[in-house]
C-alpha cells in the first residue's frame, strides 16, 4: 500500500466510510476520466462529466459512502448548524415528525473547495492527476452542512474558489465532525430504541482490514 493509499484509508475511517463506500467514490471519478477521453467528447461534456463526478463523489463522502441525502446523513457540520439542530430538537412548536424537514430547509451542503475549483485543478493536471489524487483531495476537503445564513455570508471572492481554510475563516464557518448525522440525531432522541429501517439500497458494512 502506498502512502497515498494509506492516507485515503485513514481519511475514510475518520469519516465513517468503508471499503464499499470508497469503491463507489472511486468509481464516480474513474467514470469521468474514462468519459472525457472518449473520441468525440465535446468541451461541454468534459465539464458535465467532471462536475457530476465531483458532486456525486462528494455526496457519497458526506453520506459515509452510501446513497442518501447529505443534509440528513453528514457528520461534518458547522458550529452554527449544530446549534440550529439543538434549537429545532427542543422547539416544542415543531412536531417530532417535522423536525428533520425543518432542518433540511434551513441548511445546505457546502463544498469546502468548490466543485469548479476542483474541476479546474483536474484540467490543469489532466496528464498527471490520477483517480486517487482526486479521491484524496475530496476526502481532505469534504463538504460541510452549514446554515443558509452562513452560505449567504461567504464573500463573493470565495464563491467559486479560494483556499478552503481561507474561505471558511472569512465566512466564520467552523466545521465540526460529530458522531451521528442529523437524521439519526433526531431519531435517537425522539424515538430512542426504535430500529431504523434499512433502505432499498442498503449494503452490509465492509470494514477495512487492519
Amino acid at each position: 500500500m502506498t502512502d497515498q493509499e494509506r492516507e485515503i484509508v485513514d481519511l475514510c475511517q475518520k469519516l465513517g466510510i468503508d471499503q464499499h463506500g470508497l469503491g463507489s467514490i472511486r468509481n464516480f471519478i474513474d467514470a469521468a476520466f474514462y468519459h472525457v477521453r472518449l473520441p468525440g467528447t465535446l468541451p461541454a461534456d468534459v465539464h458535465v462529466a467532471y462536475n457530476t463526478a465531483i458532486r456525486r463523489a462528494t455526496n457519497r463522502i458526506a453520506c459515509q459512502g452510501r446513497h442518501g441525502d447529505s443534509r440528513s446523513m453528514s457528520r461534518l457540520l458547522s458550529r452554527r448548524a449544530l446549534d440550529l439542530r439543538e434549537t429545532i430538537l427542543h422547539d416544542d412548536a415543531i412536531l417530532p415528525g417535522r423536525k428533520l424537514s425543518v432542518w433540511r430547509a434551513e441548511v445546505t451542503e457546502e463544498h469546502q473547495e468548490p466543485a469548479l475549483a476542483v474541476e479546474g485543478w483536474i484540467r490543469a493536471g489532466a496528464d498527471t492527476i490520477s483517480v486517487d489524487d482526486v479521491v484524496h483531495r475530496l476526502l481532505v476537503y469534504p463538504s460541510v452542512v452549514i446554515t443558509r445564513r452562513e452560505e449567504a455570508d461567504i464573500p463573493n471572492a470565495y464563491r467559486r474558489g479560494g483556499v478552503p481554510e481561507d474561505r471558511y475563516r472569512e465566512a466564520g464557518i467552523e466545521p465540526v465532525l460529530v458522531e451521528e448525522g442529523t437524521a439519526k440525531f433526531f431519531e435517537s432522541r425522539i424515538a430512542p430504541g426504535r430500529t431504523s429501517r434499512k433502505g432499498r439500497y442498503y449494503v452490509e458494512p465492509s470494514p477495512f482490514d487492519d
